[in-house]
């Protein structure tokens, strides 16, 4: 079975922010259920990069694996993120400056 969904959401911070929070894999953490465990290689999001995280559930460990695809700075970004359970989700992660202080960042 495959869902398919496109969350779009307008944030009150400039797309440089939005950026450097996507492709810093230390800074998962604030805003992501996950526990950097490490990145394949070190340093920020790079395409072929595997970051691997784990989160915390029903009173174990998870592991999480991202696997970075195409990188187009500062605009957009792919992702395999491979989750508990055999769950797979393709994230493409777009970006939209609306003026300095404001992005629409897209999902799907």
């Amino acid at each position: 079975m495959s869902v398919k969904t496109c969350p779009i959401a307008v944030v009150a911070v400039s797309a440089d922010l939005v950026w450097r929070l996507l492709t810093t894999p230390e800074s998962y953490a604030a805003w992501a259920d996950a526990e950097l465990v490490r990145a394949e290689p070190p340093g920020a999001v790079a395409e072929g990069q595997r970051i691997l995280f784990r989160t915390r559930g029903f009173g174990r460990w998870w592991p999480v694996t991202f696997r970075v695809g195409a990188v187009d700075a500062p605009r957009s970004l792919e992702l395999t993120i491979d989750l508990p359970l055999g769950i797979v989700n393709q994230e493409h992660v777009t970006l939209l400056p609306l003026g300095p202080s404001q992005t629409r960042v897209a999902f799907n």
